[in-house]
């Protein structure tokens, strides 16, 4: 537990002395969410209150996906973690301590949008905060250890890029990030269903907009915990600490069987 405290004061301590980095991840989510609801929701409580799961959950899934496994991409690359092997620190505490990093941000930020569409907009605030707290914790573990994984099988920043840029951009587009899941073809909708954005999604807009007690969505609650517990374990054992290591065949199989339970709530809700 020392050692997880450590490492999570060392990464504090980097953030607060990088002003690109305050700018990155507190700053422009901040801005780009006034630009939204302006432009797209004209300032209008009753569309602003429709597009804040949404930019909630892409400010997750870019905190995840770019944040964390960024970061720790970067660090393996550089040979930044070669260090911390030679100590008694585990790899479970190095995610554990971004992870937490990564969930103060992200709620840190998300309060300041909500408070922001509140008093400037007046956008009617129906959910209890509690239940958003605990779909953004959902959230930055979700995203942020299924970024782990992407960067866990891939050898080289270039294939890490890859594969994060294409994830990012299924995510984008197939979930409700953008549109909404209404509007997308009958086929689309149907593989939506098989992505965590699109439960976090759902789950944010049921509180917010319709006011939707989270037990209500009790499935989606369900099949992100257990993503969360199959991501974690698979991120902790692909864990590498050296760009020299690289992942096998037999890595990345481990990796696909972590998303069996998105395949199985896939299937599970586009039969109810």
């Amino acid at each position: 537990m020392k050692a997880t405290f450590y490492l999570i004061w060392q990464v504090v301590k980097l953030y607060l002395r990088t002003r690109t980095f305050l700018f990155t991840m507190v700053l422009t989510p901040i801005l780009l969410f006034l630009i939204y609801v302006n432009i797209f929701a004209a300032g209008k409580p009753e569309k602003i209150i429709m597009l804040l799961g949404p930019v909630l959950v892409l400010m997750a899934t870019t905190n995840g996906l770019y944040g964390l496994g960024g970061d720790l991409l970067m660090m393996r690359e550089s040979g930044t973690l070669l260090p911390y092997r030679l100590t008694p620190v585990t790899s479970a505490q190095i995610l554990v301590s971004r992870l937490f990093v990564d969930f103060f941000l992200t709620v840190f930020v998300g309060a300041v949008e909500v408070v922001l569409a509140v008093k400037l907009y007046g956008m009617p605030l129906r959910a209890s905060p509690w239940d958003l707290v605990i779909i953004a914790t959902l959230a930055v573990l979700a995203l942020g250890t299924l970024g782990a994984v992407i960067i866990s099988v891939a050898n080289s920043f270039p294939e890490a890029s890859m594969l994060s840029q294409v994830l990012f951009l299924a995510l984008l587009i197939m979930s409700g990030l953008t549109l909404p899941l209404d509007n997308l073809p009958r086929f689309w909708r149907g593989i939506a269903n098989f992505l965590p954005t699109t439960m976090l999604v759902t789950s944010f807009n049921g509180v917010l907009v319709n006011g939707d007690r989270l037990a209500i969505h009790w499935r989606e609650i369900v099949v992100l915990i257990l993503f969360i517990g199959t991501c974690g374990l698979a991120a902790s054992a692909l864990f590498r600490w050296d760009k020299e290591q690289k992942a096998t065949w037999r890595d990345r199989i481990l990796a696909g069987i972590a998303l069996v339970p998105l395949v199985l709530a896939g299937v599970w809700f586009n039969l109810r």
